[in-house]
């Protein structure tokens, strides 16, 4: 720690395996003792398609780490593909980038835009949301990506302004959060483990039926068990809470969880949320309010109960949870050059958390600028990679 208190980012490595900095404006950057200030550059030879990233997903094999990158005046409206070293500090090495394009074409058009990325618990097809949502096969040795399909928001509009996306544990269906400022709404769509095709089921729009708090629809998370879908309400200060259907994927509202009432504060704009490994505590970063908050979850319910709030997180953007240690981390960044990676972690015979680091971009880590997501590989220990 140095005279001000704060944890330069290259000491991260003496505390966690590896982190990764995947910056929206070319570069990654690994700190790990074996690979400190390891630069790769976003040219064609070697990182291509990380202009604008904002999204990042590991494989559930833990051998490759998929980038969604896309912004209607850049170049890259891609997903870029990198195969990951566990054993060297989870070095990336670039694969390749499947690229869409901007206006004006058919080709890969779901790629466009792309602004987040997930692989499918089979490992079998990685899915992209952009202006629309798309699908690619993978290969399982590789981690190359072949391009397949997409739900055009042209067609199908429930999809239009999508921010978010989950898929169920057992990889059946997908969620999707989004919708215009108050139309805020759920889809559901089942997938086809085969060709990966994805099927509109059913769709939530907030404010009706009597769903609450979809109102801004950013983040969509399914429990572990696969029983409960929450959902933030960034316009409505609020956690939408839904019971899951295993067989359909259809989702019947609980509650939703508003900030201000009854005892709940901190949730300001919540844009992101996590839940931990055993699925009895959700955490939601709240943009506006700067907040960590901290809820308990029955897991026979789905019902929140909130615990506590961690506040002095200026433009929280996203949070997630390492499998392997409990540790939770949330990026912010109030301005376009201030950003932070702040690591809390569970008490073992508490029900509290504790703040044990904090991360500033102006102690050294190039990486996280402007942090837009966090994935944690947690194989052999916990690497972190944030995109920013």
């Amino acid at each position: 720690m140095n005279s001000a208190g704060r944890h330069p980012l290259t000491t991260r490595a003496q505390q966690w395996a590896c982190v990764l900095f995947v910056t929206g404006w070319g570069a990654c950057l690994i700190h790990s003792p074996a690979h400190a200030g390891v630069i790769l550059q976003d040219t064609i030879e070697d990182a291509a398609g990380l202009d604008f990233v904002q999204g990042l997903a590991v494989s559930p094999d833990g051998k490759h780490v998929y980038s969604a990158a896309g912004w209607p005046f850049w170049d890259d409206n891609a997903v870029g593909v990198f195969s990951r070293d566990a054993a060297s500090g989870g070095a990336l090495t670039f694969v390749e980038a499947i690229r869409g394009c901007p206006f004006g074409c058919d080709t890969k058009f779901g790629l466009r835009f792309a602004k987040s990325v997930l692989v499918s618990p089979d490992g079998k097809h990685v899915y992209v949301i952009g202006q629309h949502l798309a699908w690619l096969s993978r290969d399982l040795v590789t981690g190359r990506l072949t391009y397949l399909d997409a739900v055009n928001s042209n067609i199908v509009t429930s999809i239009a302004d999508l921010r978010g996306f989950a898929i169920s544990p057992d990889g059946k269906h997908i969620y999707t959060a989004g919708g215009a400022a108050g139309a805020g709404k759920v889809n559901v769509f089942s997938r086809d483990a085969t060709t990966g095709t994805l099927t509109l089921v059913e769709t939530h729009d907030d404010d009706v039926s009597g769903v609450l708090g979809l109102d801004g629809a950013n983040a969509v998370q399914v429990s572990p068990e696969g029983v409960h879908v929450y959902v933030t309400g960034g316009l409505d200060d609020a956690i939408a809470v839904f019971s899951r259907d295993g067989t359909t994927g259809a989702l019947t509202f609980v509650e939703a969880v508003v900030n201000g009432v009854g005892s709940v504060t901190g949730l300001d704009e919540p844009v992101d949320l996590a839940l931990s490994a055993n699925g009895e505590k959700l955490y939601a970063v709240a943009k506006t309010g700067g907040a960590l908050v901290h809820f308990d979850r029955n897991t026979s319910t789905g019902v929140l109960t909130y615990n506590e709030v961690f506040t002095g997180l200026d433009g929280a953007r996203s949070i997630a949870i390492s499998s392997a240690t409990n540790d939770i981390f949330v990026a912010s960044s109030s301005s376009s050059a201030d950003g932070t990676l702040s690591v809390y972690r569970l008490g073992l015979t508490s029900a509290l958390l504790t703040q044990v680091s904090t991360f500033f971009h102006d102690d050294g880590g190039k990486g996280i600028t402007v942090p837009t997501d966090i994935v944690i590989a947690s194989d052999t220990s916990t690497q972190v990679y944030v995109a920013g």
